[in-house]
């Protein structure tokens, strides 16, 4: 435990485009959440809700890092996270760790294949409840159909 506010110092981390990454603010909101389940557990009774508040309030407490000797930055080396699906703090790392993942991914597909990448995006106009399943049916045909022409079966991998 420390003894002073001398005894520590506070970090700021960037991203690697100079972006200031908000720990703080996603604490407050995992502190916030953790607020709900405390009030959920006191009007339902379940045990479950106080035991996810206790590990919200407990996510990412306490961050332990080390200098990295090759390029002399601190890097997170130990830590504490709660894995509530629905912290803040966890999802944020977690769609890190997803975008790290798939970046491997392309880039090995690249290597391997030498793709080219198309980024498509497929909209429909808003509809009532009772219509979801055709409207889904409908949108699958029309995806089959289009991977079913010749042209762009050859010019799709995967």
């Amino acid at each position: 435990m420390y003894s002073s506010e001398n005894d520590y110092s506070i970090l700021e981390d960037k991203t690697a485009t100079g972006k200031k990454r908000d720990w703080k603010g996603k604490k407050r909101r995992a502190n916030l959440m953790a607020e709900h389940y405390e009030a959920l557990q006191k009007k339902i009774g379940a045990p479950y809700y106080g035991k996810k508040a206790e590990r919200l309030s407990e996510c990412a407490e306490h961050l332990s890092f080390k200098r990295d000797p090759e390029t002399g930055r601190l890097k997170l080396y130990q830590a504490h996270f709660c894995k509530v699906r629905l912290c803040p703090m966890c999802a944020w790392r977690r769609s890190l760790k997803i975008a790290y993942h798939n970046k491997l991914i392309v880039e090995e597909a690249n290597r391997q294949y030498g793709c080219g990448w198309i980024f498509l995006t497929l909209t429909v106009r808003n509809i009532e409840g009772e219509a979801l399943k055709p409207t889904i049916s409908d949108m699958m045909k029309g995806w089959n159909r289009l991977f079913g022409y010749k042209r762009v079966k050859t010019a799709t991998l995967g």
